[in-house]
């Protein structure tokens, strides 16, 4: 486990927010919150994270308009991103998919998160020691 890694949790819901700190926090990782596509991004290039988990479906500046954010700037293009939403992904069919790095669906259980979370940061940290 990558017991240091920052988190950045973006999603409109504090109660979603809350619970993902709570989970998260409970396995060793430091965790930022962000309400909005433009505050994470604001995050992003304000502070070292290692792993993002980006709601889809926000006001203003959704998941996917940040992921595409995310991966167009090389400052932060490899920061692995894990997409939250309660809507089927379709690969082909979801705008973006295949730059995120892993899916959570909501609502989600804890197992689940932690899951998605440690295949994703080891798979991040693999990446970027290989370029």
């Amino acid at each position: 486990m990558e017991e240091h890694a920052r988190i950045l949790v973006v999603d409109d819901s504090a109660e979603v927010r809350r619970l993902l700190r709570k989970i998260l926090e409970m396995e060793g990782y430091s965790v930022s919150e962000a309400a909005d596509g433009r505050e994470a991004l604001q995050h992003l290039y304000d502070e070292e994270v290692h792993l993002v988990l980006l709601d889809a479906m926000m006001p203003n500046v959704n998941g996917w308009q940040v992921l595409k954010a995310i991966r167009e700037d090389e400052r932060i293009a490899n920061i692995p991103v894990i997409i939250c939403t309660a809507r089927e992904i379709v690969p082909g069919e979801s705008p973006g998919w295949e730059k995120a790095d892993g899916a959570i669906h909501k609502p989600f259980r804890r197992s689940e998160v932690i899951g998605v979370v440690q295949e994703a940061l080891s798979a991040g940290k693999a990446r970027s020691t290989s370029t």
